[in-house]
């Protein structure tokens, strides 16, 4: 009833009408409160649908709404769901605890979500989540100053400079870009086997029929013979046919020497340093740049040195860096000495990058930097990457079926038949290890994994891929 009182009581119509109002306001306070308990429970549904999820509709909806493009390079039979990650380990939204030995290709460097990374993105967000490079921020120039340091002193009295990009293969653009309008020079000198992007001129300096496709291509990318199986003795043999390359196939000028230290999907092959040393000088010879692309080998992942590059001696003009140096945030860079920046910049044209060097993905790599340096990754990765060899060097030593073991500090390759590689890729990843799949054969498992993870983690991989080899190859 809207009035209530006693109706043994006698009230006047003056009081009754002072009830019949607060009553009206009571229930007007009711309705508003049933209607947000109403919106909350919907919310709570509706996060229990996040939280509870459906991996039959995520796999159904992503094949209905999202292109198949990325599935060529997501080689399951069957897709890994993933909800959350930490640390090495990934979960599935069933509980599954997957141990990442690919560091979802090589882009989480000091683990997932590292609390110092996620502290410093989160702090930012609240700040300023993106601006322009049009203007400055000081995430940007901190990174900028901690990402130079890391590099070591120029012999030559240059300082290093960096220039900030979004992705991988945005940065190798960068680079041949810049290189080609400080020399003049056309010409670029690539490897067979290696591996700088997927569309662009990066597609085109890619040594892999995998990533290439049947179009037109940027013109003036010459593939040598990279110095791997059995060339890799024949290093004198190597740069006479590459300054037989220059001599007949460019007007003896050209723009660059592009190489990746350690050739990571291709197949995990460390080049030489004598070759790495040879073809530096025969570049310069020829007024070329040489750029080194560390953007799977950086940041300490070899053990023995910061950037792969140090171990050969040889001075880059430039380094291309991404994947781990955001650890999960999208970043890369483009560092040289600073005559190159000047020249490139004395055109007069611009060139501009709308996520380039963004605040929280900054923030982050700073993070990342710190991190690296205070928990001493790149220690952690030279004496894991010992027992990395010795586990994988044992299964080589025991089947028949595996070819060679490569490798050094957390990037390592075992090779396989590839009928047996694909059978152990497959089982690996049914008991809840994920690793990688690359080189010319699909057929090298590659352990790369976040330098955070343990011995004991390494132990237990070993265990479960010697278990795994022994149902499907012969012992020697």
């Amino acid at each position: 009833s809207p009035i209530f009182y006693c109706p043994r009581l006698p009230l006047s119509l003056d009081c009754v009408c002072k009830l019949s109002r607060q009553n009206t306001m009571m229930l007007q306070v009711a309705r508003k409160v049933t209607r947000s308990m109403a919106k909350t429970q919907m919310a709570a549904r509706a996060f229990s649908a996040v939280g509870e999820m459906d991996v039959d509709a995520v796999v159904k909806s992503r094949k209905k709404n999202m292109s198949k493009t990325y599935d060529s390079f997501q080689t399951f039979k069957d897709p890994v769901v993933l909800e959350r990650a930490e640390g090495q380990y990934c979960y599935g939204p069933d509980g599954q605890k997957y141990l990442d030995l690919l560091a979802h290709n090589l882009t989480i460097s000091v683990g997932h979500g590292h609390p110092k990374v996620r502290a410093a993105a989160k702090e930012q967000i609240d700040k300023m989540p993106h601006t322009s490079s049009m203007y400055y921020s000081e995430a940007a120039s901190q990174l900028a100053e901690k990402l130079v340091d890391t590099f070591p002193e120029r012999t030559d009295g240059e300082k290093w400079q960096a220039l900030f990009a979004v992705t991988g293969t945005e940065a190798v653009e960068l680079a041949l870009q810049m290189a080609r309008v400080v020399t003049g020079n056309i010409p670029i000198l690539s490897l067979t086997n290696s591996y700088h992007g997927s569309y662009g001129t990066a597609m085109a300096a890619s040594g892999g029929k995998a990533c290439r496709h049947d179009l037109p291509e940027t013109g003036g990318i010459f593939h040598l013979q990279s110095p791997i199986y059995h060339h890799k003795d024949n290093i004198d043999g190597l740069v006479e046919m590459a300054e037989t390359t220059i001599g007949s196939s460019t007007s003896g000028n050209i723009g660059a020497f592009l190489f990746e230290p350690l050739q990571g999907y291709g197949g995990i092959h460390e080049l030489p340093h004598e070759y790495i040393n040879k073809m530096a000088k025969l570049t310069r010879e020829h007024g070329g740049l040489v750029i080194a692309d560390e953007i799977q080998t950086g940041y300490g992942r070899m053990g023995d040195c910061f950037w792969a590059y140090e171990a050969s001696g040889v001075e880059p003009d430039l380094v291309i860096v991404a994947k781990g140096l955001g650890c999960g945030f999208p970043i890369s860079a483009v560092v040289a000495k600073e005559s190159v920046f000047k020249t490139f910049d004395d055109t007069g044209k611009f060139v501009f990058s709308t996520y380039g060097a963004n605040p929280v993905c900054a923030a982050a790599a700073c993070a990342v930097l710190d991190v690296l340096k205070e928990e001493k990754f790149q220690e952690r990765a030279f004496k894991l990457g010992q027992v990395v060899s010795k586990h994988l060097h044992n299964i080589m030593d025991t089947f028949e079926d595996c070819i060679e073991v490569r490798g050094k500090g957390l990037m390592w390759g075992i090779e396989l038949e590839p009928d047996v590689a694909v059978t152990v890729f497959e089982s690996l990843k049914d008991q809840n290890f994920l690793v990688g799949l690359g080189g010319a054969r699909k057929n090298v498992l590659r352990v790369m994994p976040p330098m955070c993870l343990t011995e004991e983690d390494l132990d237990h991989f070993h265990s479960v891929l010697y278990a795994t080899m022994e149902t499907c190859s012969a012992k020697k």
